[in-house]
């Protein structure tokens, strides 16, 4: 029969592959079969259905088992790994422990067959298992050496990628600016025409994600415009590239910078919109970052126990999914809203716990905020603590110096301000934060720009008062009534 389908109906050999395979492999002819169920598995992975790739790649698997260990055996057996590698992540989520299994034996192959192309989509996936377990140096290794592999054999699309790995990495280890400068380079040798196929390969197309992520670095790094004007071009490719995962991914991404921004509405319609491509394809991490972004949202809006339940139960999702990167970030969101919700000794113990992520991953990109945001829990707390949270506005504040984050850093000033302005300190308040505001070129209309604003005007006003009082003095009542 399959004999048959071959030579007679090559049109259904072309469409449906897995109809040869079942036949080649009910005929007991493994090896045509495991060719045809490689095809199938290759063939659904690229219409991103995930599970039909899933199982019939699992499929040729199992019989490529029973052929015996030769090289070319070595070469198949990498081609079906590096093609349910990426399904696998999508489905399950990069913790899943089936693809950190895949992907290890896939590098194990690649150093048996030597050198092939099919090296990049397997550093790809194992630098993805290293940045989501949050071991970026790791992950900053293997990126290295994929982007040393493709510049020496001249892949373009290689280079691309190893560029946009690296500056996924540095962003979430607090180094905005030397991130930036790789994702530069991904994009200088990024061809939509070209690379899209490469999508289906690496499990994320190359172009919106650096565009994403270098979005987010500009906004760290006090370039508001910019970095919306990137979104923009990020959600441009999205509609462009038609790969459902990162089109998913992509919008969650958004939601994260637009909450950077508060623009809180906006990231309600984006993690909406990453929910539902999640739902509709299984993308169970994705799904589960959409709810903790969502429930920020919904609580923003003031709708504090709706949304505190959300984020709850995203972020156990989430952790059991094996993911540890951004995690720390997603903590912070939930203190947050317990402080928001007066539940502010929970919120310092969700806080503590972000801060332990930083410490054991080296997950920096939100540590600024962390410090400020435990500062503003210590000032609400029933038993005030305005010494330790003043020490924690310093802390934020030097991290981000560190970091040339200047968001943070004028976020950080503006509670420390606002902290000397109620201590009837409005000169120092002053002194610390015009110079920050005044580095700022862009963002002007942004929510965090208008505070430092309104704060700087009133400490104006208040020093304005004093000095015209210094200067004119009391005023005697029997000189003020003479005509």
């Amino acid at each position: 029969m399959a004999e048959l389908l071959e030579s007679k109906f090559p049109e259904v050999a072309l469409a449906q592959p897995e109809l040869l395979a079942h036949h080649y492999s009910e005929a007991g002819a493994t090896e045509r079969a495991v060719a045809y169920w490689l095809e199938a598995g290759q063939r659904a992975a690229r219409q991103s259905a995930h599970p039909e790739a899933i199982a019939h790649l699992r499929q040729g698997l199992a019989m490529l088992s029973n052929l015996a260990e030769t090289p070319e055996r070595a070469k198949q057996e990498l081609a079906f790994r590096s093609t349910l590698g990426p399904v696998v992540m999508a489905t399950q989520g990069y913790g899943s422990s089936e693809a950190a299994r895949i992907y290890h034996r896939a590098r194990e192959l690649c150093h048996l067959v030597g050198d092939t192309e099919d090296i990049y989509p397997v550093l790809f996936g194992v630098y993805l298992l290293d940045l989501v377990r949050a071991k970026y140096q790791e992950s900053i290794d293997v990126a290295n050496e994929l982007l040393e592999r493709a510049q020496h054999a001249e892949d373009s699309g290689a280079r691309a990628a190893g560029h946009m790995a690296l500056g996924v990495s540095l962003v979430q280890a607090g180094q905005p600016s030397l991130a930036c400068q790789h994702f530069e380079q991904s994009l200088a040798v990024y061809d939509l025409e070209q690379h899209l196929p490469l999508a289906f390969r690496y499990g994320l197309e190359i172009g919106a994600t650096a565009n994403a992520y270098w979005a987010w670095s500009l906004w760290l790094l006090g370039y508001p415009d910019q970095a919306l004007e990137r979104s923009r071009q990020t959600l441009a490719l999205l509609k462009q590239v038609k790969h459902p995962y990162t089109e998913s991914r992509g919008l969650y991404w958004n939601a994260v910078l637009h909450a950077f921004r508060r623009e809180w509405p906006i990231v309600d319609e984006r993690a909406t919109g990453a929910m539902r491509l999640a739902g509709e394809h299984g993308f169970a991490l994705v799904l589960a970052a959409g709810q903790i972004m969502q429930g920020a949202a919904v609580a923003a809006r003031g709708q504090g126990t709706a949304g505190l339940k959300q984020i709850q139960g995203g972020h156990d999702a989430y952790r059991a999914s094996g993911a540890v990167f951004q995690r720390s970030y997603h903590l912070a969101l939930l203190a947050e809203v317990l402080r928001a919700e007066g539940s502010q000794e929970e919120g310092l113990e969700a806080l503590q716990e972000a801060v332990d992520l930083v410490e054991t991953s080296g997950e920096r990109f939100y540590e600024a905020e962390i410090h400020r945001l435990k500062g503003e829990l210590l000032l609400a707390a029933p038993a005030k603590a305005p010494t330790a949270a003043e020490a924690c506005f310093h802390k934020a504040i030097e991290i981000a110096r560190a970091q040339k984050a200047r968001s943070w850093e004028l976020r950080a000033a503006t509670s420390l301000a606002r902290l000397w302005q109620g201590q009837g300190k409005p000169e120092d308040a002053r002194d610390l934060l015009t110079p920050i505001y005044d580095w700022f070129t862009e963002g002007f209309e942004t929510a965090d720009l208008e505070d430092a604003k309104a704060l700087l005007d009133e400490l104006q006003s208040s020093f304005d008062a004093a000095f015209s009082l210094t200067q004119t003095g009391p005023q005697d009542p029997a000189v003020a009534a003479r005509p």
